[in-house]
């Protein structure tokens, strides 16, 4: 989801997008799937890596076989934004955060042949010098956005030990992730977004922000265009209960009108209201998944 959103923002940009998919699960890349990407990336001008923490060192196996190529690597995702710092004693270039307006403006930059090393969001280094730059405010009117990339002539995804162009059946194997907001309104510590609310330094109303509900119902309209195959959808906010009473309601109506998926989402106990279920269940949600890990007997 996170680089589909990228491509399309970067797209609006004339910016041409390859997007690899892997499944390595927690194994190191086979060196047959590091020869396919290194085929896929060969006349790129800038590669970027995007990684959960658990799969930083296959990260790093990518950023070195592909190092040859003598083009800018970049390491996002939430890894990057977690820690930074110990990303670039393996990588030159750090996105931290929000990518979408910070990688426009480092790839504009390495186009043009200006310096990178007072882009916000962005962390570099040359030779022994770091340059750390201060984050670019979050976006706020996430409408603004377009509709992830889902195009499917310029993206692949591995299978085995091959990658393949991606079909449209390999999105729907199981539910297919769409996200209605960005942020969580709880800071619990073994989270990524206590570290988010931190280095943004956002308030306690200031930690969602949702799209509208009309931009939602018409991306999933939209996903469906592009992927008619379609058969349940996975909403991923943090907690989708965090809408009030009235989104909800609309939610409900135009999606039994216009969707009519079957779909999952999670939900924090401490946003769960039991009218908003009733209104979700009635038009389609058939799981939910509660987070309840606490270190506090009391919870």
């Amino acid at each position: 989801n996170g680089i589909r959103c990228l491509s399309s923002y970067l797209k609006q940009y004339d910016i041409n997008t390859k997007l690899i998919l892997l499944r390595c699960g927690y194994k190191k890349c086979s060196k047959n799937i590091l020869k396919e990407v290194k085929k896929i990336v060969r006349d790129s001008d800038l590669i970027g890596i995007s990684c959960m923490s658990a799969y930083y060192s296959i990260a790093v196996q990518l950023k070195n076989y592909l190092n040859d190529f003598c083009v800018p690597i970049v390491l996002g995702g939430i890894h990057a934004t977690m820690d930074p710092e110990n990303c670039l004693k393996d990588f030159s270039i750090v996105c931290v955060g929000e990518g979408e307006e910070a990688f426009v403006e480092l790839i504009n930059s390495i186009k043009n042949n200006k310096p990178i090393t007072n882009i916000s969001n962005i962390y570099s280094k040359e030779d022994k010098h770091i340059w750390e730059n201060p984050l670019r405010p979050v976006i706020r009117d996430l409408d603004r956005l377009p509709f992830p990339d889902y195009d499917m002539e310029h993206q692949y995804i591995q299978h085995d030990d091959k990658i393949l162009p991606v079909d449209k059946r390999d999105d729907i194997e199981e539910a297919f992730v769409v996200m209605g907001s960005r942020g969580c309104p709880h800071n619990c510590s073994y989270c990524c977004n206590s570290r988010i609310h931190s280095i943004y330094n956002l308030r306690d109303f200031d930690r969602v922000r949702t799209f509208s509900i009309n931009y939602l119902i018409n991306h999933l309209k939209f996903a469906l265009e592009k992927l008619p195959y379609i058969n349940r959808f996975w909403i991923e906010d943090d907690t989708f209960f965090y809408r009030n009473l009235d989104e909800i309601i609309n939610f409900s109506l135009r999606y039994e009108k216009e969707i009519n998926r079957p779909f999952e989402m999670l939900c924090s106990p401490q946003t769960f209201d039991e009218e908003k279920l009733d209104l979700l269940v009635r038009v389609g949600l058939i799981k939910i998944i509660f987070g309840i890990q606490s270190g506090s007997q009391h919870i």
